[in-house]
């Protein structure tokens, strides 16, 4: 094997080894009501939202047509499996919707919001 050759592939073979596995940080939502999210309120509406884990805590973008509208903590919670489908916890109180809980189809990630 030629030698530079051989040095590319080890330079590759030492990136991809060390690159982290892809973790899906990313996911869609749809709140039909005004929902509290921390300290923030989120009207109703289509959002994406973004997450950025610094284990065992994230901090969470929710974003709507290209702009920021909230951003909060939360824990992250690994688990076993893979969600098969979208997980949103919302507790209907008297003062209104509160958002406790994320898990995206496809990750393995629990999105856990606190008071």
């Amino acid at each position: 094997m030629h030698p530079r050759f051989s040095w590319a592939v080890s330079m590759l073979s030492i990136a991809w080894l060390s690159a982290p596995a892809l973790v899906k940080s990313a996911g869609e939502i749809e709140l039909n009501r005004p929902t509290q999210l921390g300290a923030e309120q989120i009207e109703p509406g289509r959002y994406t939202i973004r997450w950025q884990t610094h284990s065992p805590e994230a901090t969470v973008t929710v974003v709507q047509d290209g702009r920021s509208v909230a951003t909060v903590e939360a824990q992250v919670v690994e688990q076993e499996k893979k969600f098969q489908n979208t997980r949103i916890l919302v507790i209907h109180g008297p003062d209104g919707d509160v958002l406790k809980e994320l898990g995206f189809s496809g990750s393995r990630q629990l999105l856990v919001f606190g008071d």
